[in-house]
């Protein structure tokens, strides 16, 4: 039982350790990225493990974080216009010939949502959202998170995506 808080409260400190590491360098005060342009690339990047942030066993949040950028800037530029997607969806990819599995669940974000999220990094303007799973947890031991930009003309920009492993002690 001890060995099981031990590495619960392992991964906790990795993923602060994760969250200060993707910090502002300077106390905040980094320049903002110039480019500007329409976003043409989106970048996620999924803490391994869902977490368990409550006293109750098993996960409830999936910790990720998000940056936009286009060819003209390596920057992460912030998300002005358009709708932030974050999907979850089973685990694996699906058999030639065989059908993509829809989403298990899809979180939607508008800029003005975003921006309670949104902070300067080391490599630019990018987001940090805790993502509830609430009550409903898929049974499933790992599934697949893919970041969507859709513009303001519908054109959908979509991330890599990010195995997390909804396995908790």
């Amino acid at each position: 039982m001890r060995i099981g808080r031990a590495l619960y409260w392992l991964v906790v400190t990795l993923f602060i350790g994760f969250a200060v590491a993707c910090g502002s360098p300077r106390g905040g005060k980094a320049r903002a990225p110039r480019g500007g342009g329409p976003i043409q690339e989106v970048h996620l990047f999924g803490f391994p493990v869902a977490l368990n942030t409550d006293r109750t066993p098993g996960p409830d949040v999936v910790g990720i974080r998000i940056y936009a950028s286009n060819r003209a800037t390596a920057r992460g530029l912030p998300i002005t216009k358009g709708e932030l997607e974050v999907l979850m969806l089973p685990a694996g990819t699906p058999s030639p010939g065989q059908q993509a599995p829809g989403p298990l669940r899809t979180w939607r974000f508008k800029p003005n949502e975003l921006k309670a999220n949104e902070g300067m990094t080391a490599i630019g303007v990018g987001y940090k959202l805790a993502l509830p799973l609430g009550s409903d947890i898929p049974n499933v031991s790992a599934v697949t998170i893919v970041a969507r930009y859709v513009d303001p003309a519908g054109k959908v920009v979509s991330s890599s995506p990010s195995t997390i492993s909804l396995l908790t002690q």
